[in-house]
């Protein structure tokens, strides 16, 4: 019952714009009774801690209810989720650990996502991974359609990588030729 309470609260309090924090105990309140819950559709309430989510800005309720989303989404749609989400982990939740295994997920779906590519070489290299940002690198410059501005500043960080995270300046050497 203190869902359904919850959940009639949230639903007053976003249509009716009242106070911030007392949305904000009412959306802690249904994700909570949400993450317990198994036996109903959860659809209807995934939207309105969505929507509580975002008008409240609340990147953490925002990202798990993203995840939610995700496992029972499409592909298409999974990809969707899956870039908001990395995006929201890494820059806004600074989470770097469930950033990595979102774009990861990301990857498994679209193996050569630009975006993912890239976030996954920022992250790898801010949690000292180098050659995994090393990799991630190299599959970025795999792409035909860079400009020559773009595949320099690959081959930097590329150089960089091997220089600073690997210690290996006969490499960096050979890139930066």
């Amino acid at each position: 019952h203190g869902e359904t309470a919850a959940r009639q609260l949230l639903t007053i309090t976003l249509d009716a714009y009242e106070s911030a924090p007392l949305a904000g105990r009412a959306l802690e309140a249904l994700v909570s009774a949400r993450a317990i819950a198994s036996d109903r559709d959860l659809v209807a309430d995934d939207a309105l801690i969505e929507r509580a989510a975002r008008r409240l800005k609340s990147d953490k309720h925002l990202l798990t209810v993203l995840r939610w989303r995700r496992a029972r989404s499409e592909e298409g749609d999974a990809v969707e989720l899956l870039e908001e989400g990395s995006a929201l982990a890494a820059w806004a939740l600074d989470d770097k650990s469930q950033a990595i295994e979102l774009f990861e997920d990301l990857l498994g779906l679209r193996p050569k996502h630009p975006a993912a590519l890239r976030g996954l070489s920022r992250l790898y290299e801010a949690v000292g991974r180098p050659d995994d940002q090393i990799a991630m690198l190299e599959k970025l410059l795999e792409d035909d359609m860079l400009d020559d501005r773009e595949r320099a500043g690959l081959l930097e960080q590329l150089a960089t990588a091997h220089a600073d995270g690997r210690k290996d300046m006969s490499a960096a050497d050979i890139i930066v030729k």
